[in-house]
Protein backbone atom coordinates (compact mmCIF):
# COMPACT_ATOMS: atom_id res chain seq x y z
CA UNK A 1 0.00 0.00 0.00
CA UNK A 2 2.02 3.40 -0.97
CA UNK A 3 2.52 5.85 1.66
CA UNK A 4 0.01 8.29 0.19
CA UNK A 5 -3.26 5.61 0.63
CA UNK A 6 -1.93 4.53 4.15
CA UNK A 7 -1.78 8.32 5.17
CA UNK A 8 -5.50 8.48 3.73
CA UNK A 9 -7.09 5.99 5.36
CA UNK A 10 -5.65 7.31 8.31
CA UNK A 11 -7.08 10.78 7.66
CA UNK A 12 -10.08 9.42 6.80
CA UNK A 13 -10.35 7.29 10.23
CA UNK A 14 -9.59 10.41 12.21
CA UNK A 15 -12.38 12.29 10.33
CA UNK A 16 -15.01 9.81 10.77
CA UNK A 17 -13.94 9.50 14.59
CA UNK A 18 -13.96 13.07 15.17
CA UNK A 19 -17.84 13.71 13.45
CA UNK A 20 -18.97 10.38 15.89
CA UNK A 21 -19.30 11.87 19.57
CA UNK A 22 -17.90 9.30 21.76
CA UNK A 23 -15.89 7.23 19.42
CA UNK A 24 -12.46 5.96 19.85
CA UNK A 25 -9.92 6.91 16.98
CA UNK A 26 -8.59 3.65 15.61
CA UNK A 27 -4.76 4.81 14.86
CA UNK A 28 -2.55 2.26 12.28
CA UNK A 29 0.05 0.56 14.77
CA UNK A 30 2.15 -1.04 11.71
CA UNK A 31 2.06 -1.77 7.91
CA UNK A 32 3.51 -4.84 6.51
CA UNK A 33 4.02 -5.23 2.87
CA UNK A 34 1.03 -2.43 2.57
CA UNK A 35 -1.09 -4.13 4.89
CA UNK A 36 -2.27 -2.28 7.84
CA UNK A 37 -2.57 -3.31 11.33
CA UNK A 38 -5.16 -0.99 13.66
CA UNK A 39 -4.38 -0.26 17.13
CA UNK A 40 -7.75 -2.33 18.08
CA UNK A 41 -6.49 -5.33 15.70
CA UNK A 42 -3.39 -5.22 18.68
CA UNK A 43 -5.97 -4.56 21.44
CA UNK A 44 -7.92 -7.50 20.55
CA UNK A 45 -4.81 -9.77 19.86
CA UNK A 46 -3.51 -8.90 23.17
CA UNK A 47 -6.38 -9.29 25.31
CA UNK A 48 -6.98 -12.44 23.76
CA UNK A 49 -3.64 -13.50 24.93
CA UNK A 50 -4.59 -12.40 28.41
CA UNK A 51 -7.89 -14.24 28.21
CA UNK A 52 -6.34 -17.83 26.66
CA UNK A 53 -3.61 -17.43 29.72
CA UNK A 54 -6.67 -17.33 32.38
CA UNK A 55 -8.59 -19.74 30.75
CA UNK A 56 -7.16 -22.22 33.66
CA UNK A 57 -7.89 -19.81 36.60
CA UNK A 58 -11.22 -19.99 38.26
CA UNK A 59 -12.50 -17.66 39.42
CA UNK A 60 -10.87 -15.15 36.64
CA UNK A 61 -9.30 -11.99 37.97
CA UNK A 62 -10.13 -8.57 36.60
CA UNK A 63 -7.28 -7.98 34.39
CA UNK A 64 -5.13 -5.53 34.75
CA UNK A 65 -4.79 -2.85 32.16
CA UNK A 66 -2.73 -3.82 28.92
CA UNK A 67 1.04 -2.78 29.32
CA UNK A 68 3.21 -1.80 26.25
CA UNK A 69 4.49 -5.42 26.68
CA UNK A 70 1.73 -7.25 25.77
CA UNK A 71 0.97 -4.46 22.75
CA UNK A 72 4.39 -5.11 21.25
CA UNK A 73 3.98 -9.21 22.12
CA UNK A 74 0.50 -9.29 20.32
CA UNK A 75 1.89 -6.70 17.57
CA UNK A 76 4.82 -9.23 15.95
CA UNK A 77 1.77 -11.76 16.48
CA UNK A 78 0.11 -10.32 13.97
CA UNK A 79 2.79 -9.49 11.79
CA UNK A 80 3.69 -12.96 11.98
CA UNK A 81 0.19 -13.67 11.09
CA UNK A 82 0.18 -11.18 7.91
CA UNK A 83 3.26 -12.53 6.46
CA UNK A 84 2.19 -16.21 6.62
CA UNK A 85 -1.31 -15.05 4.98
CA UNK A 86 1.10 -13.04 2.12
CA UNK A 87 3.47 -16.23 1.55
CA UNK A 88 1.02 -19.14 1.88
CA UNK A 89 -2.17 -18.52 0.67
CA UNK A 90 -3.97 -18.19 4.50
CA UNK A 91 -7.71 -18.69 4.83
CA UNK A 92 -9.69 -18.42 7.97
CA UNK A 93 -10.97 -21.59 9.64
CA UNK A 94 -14.07 -23.04 8.35
CA UNK A 95 -17.03 -22.68 10.48
CA UNK A 96 -17.23 -26.27 12.22
CA UNK A 97 -13.49 -25.92 13.75
CA UNK A 98 -13.90 -22.40 14.76
CA UNK A 99 -17.02 -23.81 17.14
CA UNK A 100 -15.61 -26.67 17.90
CA UNK A 101 -12.54 -24.66 19.47
CA UNK A 102 -15.47 -22.12 20.77
CA UNK A 103 -17.04 -25.06 22.56
CA UNK A 104 -13.49 -26.50 23.71
CA UNK A 105 -13.24 -22.79 25.79
CA UNK A 106 -16.74 -22.91 26.70
CA UNK A 107 -15.56 -26.08 28.75
CA UNK A 108 -12.52 -24.81 30.35
CA UNK A 109 -14.67 -21.85 31.44
CA UNK A 110 -17.52 -23.74 32.91
CA UNK A 111 -19.96 -23.18 30.12
CA UNK A 112 -20.72 -20.62 27.07
CA UNK A 113 -22.36 -18.03 29.53
CA UNK A 114 -19.05 -18.32 31.94
CA UNK A 115 -16.88 -17.44 28.36
CA UNK A 116 -19.01 -14.13 27.54
CA UNK A 117 -18.64 -13.06 30.74
CA UNK A 118 -14.96 -13.59 30.64
CA UNK A 119 -14.46 -12.46 27.07
CA UNK A 120 -16.07 -8.99 28.76
CA UNK A 121 -13.60 -9.22 31.31
CA UNK A 122 -11.00 -8.75 28.79
CA UNK A 123 -12.85 -6.18 27.01
CA UNK A 124 -13.72 -9.08 23.86
CA UNK A 125 -16.53 -10.18 22.49
CA UNK A 126 -17.79 -13.31 21.59
CA UNK A 127 -17.74 -12.53 17.91
CA UNK A 128 -13.88 -11.36 17.91
CA UNK A 129 -13.13 -14.34 20.21
CA UNK A 130 -14.11 -16.36 16.99
CA UNK A 131 -12.16 -14.08 14.66
CA UNK A 132 -8.97 -14.38 15.85
CA UNK A 133 -9.61 -18.55 16.72
CA UNK A 134 -10.81 -18.22 12.99
CA UNK A 135 -7.30 -16.77 11.74
CA UNK A 136 -5.18 -18.53 14.19
CA UNK A 137 -6.30 -21.51 13.20
CA UNK A 138 -6.06 -20.65 9.53
CA UNK A 139 -2.61 -19.84 10.10
CA UNK A 140 -1.83 -22.89 11.43
CA UNK A 141 -2.69 -24.95 8.60
CA UNK A 142 -1.00 -23.08 5.82
CA UNK A 143 2.18 -23.14 8.47
CA UNK A 144 1.86 -27.11 8.40
CA UNK A 145 0.41 -27.02 4.24
CA UNK A 146 4.27 -25.33 3.83
CA UNK A 147 6.03 -27.13 5.93
CA UNK A 148 4.94 -30.36 6.80
CA UNK A 149 6.71 -31.84 4.11
CA UNK A 150 10.00 -30.60 4.72
CA UNK A 151 9.83 -32.33 8.27
CA UNK A 152 11.54 -36.09 8.58
CA UNK A 153 12.25 -38.44 11.26
CA UNK A 154 14.55 -41.04 10.95
CA UNK A 155 14.86 -44.27 12.46
CA UNK A 156 18.08 -43.24 14.39
CA UNK A 157 16.73 -39.90 15.78
CA UNK A 158 14.02 -42.08 17.15
CA UNK A 159 16.50 -44.50 18.56
CA UNK A 160 18.31 -41.48 20.24
CA UNK A 161 15.67 -40.03 21.58
CA UNK A 162 14.78 -43.15 23.21
CA UNK A 163 17.94 -43.49 24.71
CA UNK A 164 19.00 -40.03 25.71
CA UNK A 165 15.21 -39.00 27.12
CA UNK A 166 12.76 -41.33 27.23
CA UNK A 167 14.04 -43.85 29.50
CA UNK A 168 15.87 -41.67 31.23
CA UNK A 169 12.86 -39.42 31.85
CA UNK A 170 11.10 -42.82 32.69
CA UNK A 171 13.36 -43.94 35.19
CA UNK A 172 13.30 -40.71 37.09
CA UNK A 173 9.47 -40.49 37.54
CA UNK A 174 9.91 -44.43 38.67
CA UNK A 175 7.90 -45.70 35.64
CA UNK A 176 9.07 -48.64 33.48
CA UNK A 177 9.71 -47.61 30.11
CA UNK A 178 7.82 -49.17 26.92
CA UNK A 179 10.01 -50.95 24.52
CA UNK A 180 11.61 -48.64 21.79
CA UNK A 181 8.94 -50.45 19.40
CA UNK A 182 5.92 -49.60 21.27
CA UNK A 183 7.27 -46.22 22.45
CA UNK A 184 8.07 -45.18 18.63
CA UNK A 185 4.79 -43.29 17.41
CA UNK A 186 4.78 -41.18 19.99
CA UNK A 187 8.36 -40.33 19.69
CA UNK A 188 8.34 -39.71 16.31
CA UNK A 189 5.25 -37.38 16.95
CA UNK A 190 7.31 -35.60 19.32
CA UNK A 191 10.46 -35.25 17.05
CA UNK A 192 8.27 -33.68 14.21
CA UNK A 193 6.93 -31.51 16.13
CA UNK A 194 9.66 -30.21 17.25
CA UNK A 195 11.46 -29.96 13.61
CA UNK A 196 8.24 -28.15 12.56
CA UNK A 197 8.50 -25.55 15.36
CA UNK A 198 12.19 -24.76 14.46
CA UNK A 199 11.02 -25.28 10.50
CA UNK A 200 8.32 -22.08 11.39
CA UNK A 201 11.11 -20.09 13.28
CA UNK A 202 13.00 -20.38 10.71
CA UNK A 203 10.65 -19.18 8.07
CA UNK A 204 9.42 -16.33 9.88
CA UNK A 205 12.72 -15.14 10.18
CA UNK A 206 13.39 -15.08 6.47
CA UNK A 207 9.84 -13.49 6.24
CA UNK A 208 10.33 -11.18 8.16
CA UNK A 209 14.25 -10.09 7.11
CA UNK A 210 12.51 -9.87 3.53
CA UNK A 211 9.00 -8.07 4.32
CA UNK A 212 8.65 -4.56 4.53
CA UNK A 213 7.38 -3.85 8.22
CA UNK A 214 6.46 -0.26 9.29
CA UNK A 215 6.11 0.13 13.25
CA UNK A 216 4.25 3.18 13.71
CA UNK A 217 3.41 2.59 17.41
CA UNK A 218 3.54 -0.54 19.79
Amino acid sequence: MPRRVVFCIATLAWALAAQTPGRTLDAIAAVVNGRAITTSEVADAAWYARLSQRLSAAPPDAPAPLTEADRRRALEHLISEILVEQQAGYRPGDGARVQAQWRHLAGVAGGEANLERWCARYHLVPATVRRIVGEQLGVLAAVDARLQSQAQVTSSEIARYYRDEYVPQARRRGLRPLALAQASPLIREILLQRQLVNLQTAWLTRLRETARVRILRP
